[in-house]
């Protein structure tokens, strides 16, 4: 294009020149090589700019391929600086996670700490209390001992004396009533100084008792406000840790949507791993049911008893000596899973053979059971006042019941159309039976450490309560019967009272009951490392002294 443009330009100059100047050859021709000329330099410096084009081209594709390699390069760098940060943010979310992990770990430890010093603080409140009650303890020990020297002396003392009364009897028969008479003065002082000295010990024991609650509701109750205080400091730093860790958790919030995935991943596998887990172990469970299932299953057999000799003085009646020796044989057959059934007798072994005293069979299908009595007993019938059988009653037989759960009670019938419905409602134990002719409720509780019992029987109700004070367990019946166990120098010792009797009459199975006076007695039994047990019981019924060795299987 530029070559056509000089081509024009001297065609005009030309022509003009020959307008202006007329006709002029040599000049025309001088033009031309002029104007030849001029094309060959245009023509070799658009060669040369060609050239120059192409050596700028290549120049340029070189610098955009440079350029290509350096962005390139930067994004090669930006990547790994992105990968570093991201490793970096790996880096640091772990050491957060860390740090979380220790702060909870210290956390764990600071109520750790709180938690020991609230039960170091109880245990030595409660150390401080059990010294307390063993020098209490010993002291009572101590004081009955004491008396119960005393009590010896005065009864060797008023042996002996009996004895000397009873020799001037043999000598003097009319010194034999003035001597019964001094008897039962004695007596009758023994037993006033008994109940008094009685009264007297059940007073002190109350008055200490109150003493010893009051300091230990004091001593509680500064326990008390120490751990509440205590409390609400771990509540103000939980709160305080609380508000720092939501802060923490605010700013970690976005950082955390990039590990998502991998968490998930990690927190599926952690799950199935879990699962195997609980699977292994329910599969151990299993088995180990199963096993018990089929130990239970399993035919046994086992062997009980227990053998005893009794000396009794009978006070002063002439002395016997009496044994007893008894053996149960228990066998069972079952099937895994389903139900059990068992054969149980019982034997006297004293004298010349055995005699059979009970043998029961009793087995379950589903929620019934069946239970067959299969000996008839011989009982007495002699009418001697112990309200003994007029005649004997045919006690075998066989008895079929249902049980079923409803709630918390269960729901029983036999075959002689008694139901019965019993349950724990609220820590109370209460069984009603509806039967012909009369209905039995029976109802027993734990209430402020007194274990408490009531029974209604057609109209006609008893109870029982028995609590521990001091280490001394005490029962106390409707019938007026009460009793009081305790340790004394390794040994137990049981005081009871038995209440007195009324008669009871006669009716249509059994002969009347006489009546009975209320009497005491004192055992203190000691068990061997033998295995046999020795016992010593006095009865103010007929002043008789019972040893007795015992041992059990």
């Amino acid at each position: 294009m530029i070559r056509k443009f000089i081509k024009y330009s001297c065609i005009l100059m030309l022509a003009t020149n020959v307008f202006a100047g007329g006709d002029d050859r040599d000049e025309q021709a001088n033009i031309e090589e002029e104007i030849a000329a001029f094309e060959a330099q245009l023509e070799a410096e658009l060669a040369a700019q060609e050239m120059i084009a192409e050596m700028i081209a290549e120049q340029e594709s070189a610098e955009r391929l440079a350029e290509f390699q350096a962005k390139l390069e930067a994004e090669k760098a930006a990547a790994a600086a992105s990968t570093a940060a991201y490793q970096s943010q790996v880096e640091y979310d772990k050491k957060v996670a860390e740090l979380m992990e220790q702060l909870a770990l210290e956390k764990e430890l600071a109520e750790f700490e709180a938690q020991l010093k609230a039960e170091l603080a109880a245990q030595e409140m409660m150390a401080e209390m059990i010294a307390e009650q063993e020098r209490a303890k010993r002291l009572a020990e101590f004081q009955a001992k004491l008396e119960a020297e005393r009590a010896a002396a005065a009864k060797s003392t008023a042996i002996y004396q009996a004895r000397l009364q009873q020799e001037q009897i043999i000598k003097d028969n009319q010194a034999r009533l003035e001597q019964e008479a001094v008897e039962r003065e004695i007596a009758e002082f023994e037993a006033e100084f008994e109940a008094e000295y009685a009264a007297q010990q059940a007073k002190l024991a109350e008055e200490k008792f109150e003493a010893e609650y009051e300091a230990q509701q004091a001593e509680l109750a500064e326990a008390k406000f120490e751990a509440e205080y205590e409390a609400q400091q771990a509540e103000l730093a939980e709160a305080k840790f609380e508000a720092e860790y939501a802060a923490q958790q605010a700013i970690l919030a976005d950082k955390a949507a990039a590990l998502a995935a991998a968490e998930a991943a990690a927190k599926f596998e952690a799950e199935y791993a879990a699962q195997q887990a609980e699977l292994a172990k329910e599969r151990a469970a299993a088995a180990a049911a199963l096993a018990a299932a089929e130990a239970a299953a399993a035919a046994q057999v086992s062997l009980s008893g227990s053998a005893s000799v009794s000396y009794d003085d009978n006070g002063s009646a002439a002395s016997s000596t009496s044994y007893d020796a008894d053996i149960t044989i228990t066998s069972s057959v079952g099937t895994v899973g389903g139900s059990i059934t068992t054969l149980t007798a019982s034997y006297d072994m004293e004298g010349a053979s055995l005699a059979t005293t009970a043998v029961d069979l009793s087995t379950t299908i589903g929620p019934i059971t069946v239970a067959a009595d299969m000996h008839q007993t011989d009982e007495s019938n002699l009418d001697d006042g112990d309200g003994d059988l007029i005649a004997d009653t045919d006690d075998t037989g066989i008895t079929v019941s249902l049980a079923v759960p409803v709630g918390d009670a269960t729901i029983g019938l036999d075959n002689s159309g008694n139901v019965t419905v019993s349950g724990t409602f609220s820590g109370v134990t209460i069984a009603h039976t509806i039967k012909d002719g009369s209905d039995k409720t029976v109802g027993s509780a734990s209430i402020a450490g007194m274990d408490i019992s009531l029974t209604n029987d057609g109209g006609s109700s008893t109870w029982s309560i028995g609590t521990t004070v001091s280490g001394v367990a005490l029962s106390l019946d409707s019938e007026n019967d009460i009793s009081a166990t305790f340790g004394l120098a390794g040994n137990t010792m049981t005081v009871s009272h038995v209440g007195a009797r009324a008669e009871v009459a006669e009716d249509a199975t059994n002969y009347s009951t006489e009546a009975a006076a209320a009497y005491t007695t004192v055992a203190i039994s000691r068990s061997l490392t033998s295995g046999a047990t020795l016992s010593a019981t006095y009865s103010t019924a007929d002043d008789s002294l019972t040893l007795k060795a015992a041992v059990a299987f």
